[in-house]
């Protein structure tokens, strides 16, 4: 039982999806953590498979400073993907020499465009983290 100088008094139940669950034993255990920043590194390992999932843009489950903060404390990574673009400007025209190449044709370079995405990844700290602090895990505080 629970008294008053029990260290444990303030503990509250928390119940809900094991995301929520875990991101409210990280806020607890990590003071350095807002809860927001716990939430986000409990979602992308527990429902999102560790990564990778963008980090900017409409579809990206975390918010910028978030990222920020946990690649900061080693609970993510951020990774890059490059992909390198050049268009071109093809014109053939038909010969109609006997002796020459049926076709002739020209190629024109219009350009290049580089676009690098960047996408998060829980470190194994970060995936440690959140496992010990799963409902029902075996590293999870008794609750």
């Amino acid at each position: 039982m629970i008294g008053p100088g029990d260290p444990d008094a303030d503990v509250r139940r928390v119940g809900g999806a094991p995301a929520f669950v875990a991101a409210h034993g990280i806020f607890r255990a990590r003071r350095d953590l807002t809860f927001e920043q716990a939430y986000g590194l409990a979602r992308l390992v527990l429902e999102l498979g560790g990564g990778p999932v963008p980090v900017r843009g409409k579809k990206a489950p975390l918010r910028p400073p978030t990222v920020r903060v946990l690649t900061l404390a080693g609970l993510i990574e951020q990774i890059g993907d490059s992909q390198l673009k050049e268009w071109f400007a093809i014109r053939s025209t038909r010969n109609y020499d006997p002796t020459g190449p049926a076709f002739t044709t020209w190629a024109t370079s219009h350009g290049t465009d580089e676009r690098t995405q960047w996408f998060a990844v829980a470190t194994d700290a970060g995936a440690e983290l959140v496992r010990d602090h799963v409902p029902g895990s075996s590293g999870a505080p008794g609750r």
